[in-house]
């Protein structure tokens, strides 16, 4: 009978090993923390006195984690073990020993050679896909001849294939420096459609993930923001997958447009995304933008102009329409536009005014700012203006009323459609 329980014991303990991958090793230079990410989930080991770390992370299946702030990718397996040891700093190389040693000290090597040159983007299209396929084959050869284990070898084949087709889809911005007036002669997109975005096995490479956003965004780029969602709502078949690029796509358009089509995208996220740290990413950036809303107190802008300091309430009494720019994304090769407007409503209770964040370089200000009309000031702190106002993109444009209450913290550029919103408020 002892024998039997013991032999439980020995099985459940099996059992439980099948579901862990064993983590230690001797860290220097680093954070007193390592942190294993494996997909939405992360998982943290302290490192004692001496710099060591070990423990058991969780594991259905294998996979691969991202290792912060090593800054290093490496293979996870149920039922194996990893030591890592480095060294010095993080820049230092880092050495696996372990049952996934050598195909973490495989997949180390490998990572820093997969990444496309800048020449071959100068080709044209055919030899540009002509090239990546063979690079992709050879890859895939050198990866089956390590001969380490059908299961990595099975789920490096697809990370192989997906870094590269992730960076396929920069051939349109690369070559012809303007994504969307490329039109494909029909290689590139049918090379590109040769790669799956609808497997939910690939959610686990990053590589793919970032793969399917590049390529919705390729296919969609003629679309606006309502018209790409019911795109991906159509197309993309994987319930997981689509939950994903959504979340994705929603976000970054709030993060830079503001709460255009918020009143569409936020129900459609509802009834889409599942994973409620998703919906409270894109919740909490639109919260963030509902504080800049028609009707609120403007944020503090503090401003300077030589050597004086300015705030809102020195422009109380008009409206103010604000240009924000930098040297970077310099606004004024088209600056008849601006002067234009500026003539057109002089006289009117409105100040125009262009507020750089380059920085207190007066002499480098006068010559970007030569012949724009206008007030011109330096933000003087341009992080905290930067999250005040949700600056994200520049240039970028806002209108106050005279009371220093936002009219539209994400206004249009100049144009005719700005001059409606300024007639629309008695201007």
């Amino acid at each position: 009978m002892r024998g039997v329980c013991l032999f439980a014991i020995l099985l459940l303990w099996a059992c439980g090993r099948d579901k862990v991958v064993q983590l230690s090793g001797r860290v220097e230079g680093v954070d007193s923390v390592i942190v294993f990410y494996v997909g939405e989930k992360h998982y943290s080991f302290n490192l004692d006195k001496d710099r060591y770390f070990s423990g058991e992370l969780p594991l259905e299946e294998s996979t691969y984690a991202f290792v912060y702030p090593l800054n290093a990718t490496v293979f996870l397996a149920p039922g194996e073990d990893l030591e890592i040891s480095l060294n010095g700093s993080v820049s230092s190389s880092v050495q696996y020993k372990g049952s996934l040693g050598a195909i973490n000290g495989y997949l180390k090597d490998r990572l820093k050679q997969q990444w496309l040159g800048n020449d071959i983007f100068q080709k044209n299209e055919t030899d540009f896909v002509s090239e990546v396929q063979s690079i992709i084959d050879r890859q895939i050869l050198l990866l089956e001849a390590k001969n380490l284990g059908e299961d990595f070898t099975f789920h490096e084949r697809e990370r192989i294939r997906y870094c590269y087709a992730k960076q396929v889809l920069y051939y349109p911005q690369f070559h012809y420096k303007d994504t969307l007036n490329f039109s494909s002669n029909g290689v590139f997109d049918k090379f590109v459609d040769s790669f799956s975005i609808d497997n939910d096995n690939l959610l686990i490479f990053s590589d793919f993930k970032q793969f399917a956003l590049n390529y919705v965004y390729y296919r969609g780029k003629d679309l606006n923001i309502k018209d790409f969602v019911e795109y991906i709502l159509r197309t993309v078949k994987s319930d997981n997958i689509r939950e994903y690029l959504l979340s994705e796509v929603v976000y970054r358009h709030f993060w830079e447009n503001g709460l255009e089509y918020v009143d569409y995208l936020l129900p459609t996220c509802w009834q889409v995304v599942k994973d409620s740290v998703k919906m409270e990413r894109i919740n909490g950036i639109v919260d963030r933008w509902r504080q800049l809303s028609t009707g609120v107190t403007a944020p503090a802008l503090e401003l300077k102009k030589d050597g004086k300091n300015y705030c809102l309430r020195d422009f109380a009494g008009s409206y103010v329409y604000i240009c924000v720019w930098s040297a970077w994304s310099n606004p004024w090769k088209a600056k008849e536009t601006w002067n234009d407007i500026i003539r057109e409503f002089k006289g009117k209770n409105i100040r125009f005014l262009t507020c750089y964040m380059g920085g207190d370089d007066r002499e480098k200000l006068a010559k970007l700012v030569n012949q724009v009309e206008g007030e011109h000031f330096i933000i003087n702190d341009v992080a905290t203006f930067r999250d005040n106002y949700m600056v994200n993109s520049l240039p970028r444009y806002l209108f106050l009323d005279p009371s220093g209450r936002i009219v539209s913290a994400n206004a249009v550029a100049p144009s005719e459609s700005i001059k409606l919103l300024f007639r629309s408020v008695g201007l």
